[in-house]
């Protein structure tokens, strides 16, 4: 199985889009390293804990961050563009010209 599960400081402002804490990882305040050392023994005593903490972290990059997905998204970019920029009118045919 791929994936392990993540304890994070939580002073970051994209934590959340990663990391949920005590479903894809767990996060801790930066100033208390008492919290992060009960988090990371609770993953290294608990295995189970371990297990659905990775696989959950996993399945969440995967299918946010594929490259299927960023392919998508890349491309859902280009289709919202298309219908916002003319592809051909006098200024873009002008533009077109003087750089000729």
């Amino acid at each position: 199985m791929r994936g392990r599960p993540i304890s994070r400081l939580s002073a970051f402002d994209f934590d959340d889009r990663i990391v949920v804490d005590g479903k894809t990882g767990f996060l801790f305040d930066i100033n208390n390293p008492k919290e992060a050392a009960e988090k990371i023994l609770a993953l290294m005593k608990d295995r189970g804990l371990y297990k659905t903490i990775s696989r959950n972290g996993h399945a969440l990059v995967n299918d946010r961050y594929s490259a299927r997905r960023m392919c998508e998204k890349t491309s859902a970019v280009y289709d919202s563009l298309m219908h916002v920029v003319p592809l051909r009118n006098e200024s873009t045919d002008a533009l077109i010209d003087r750089r000729l």
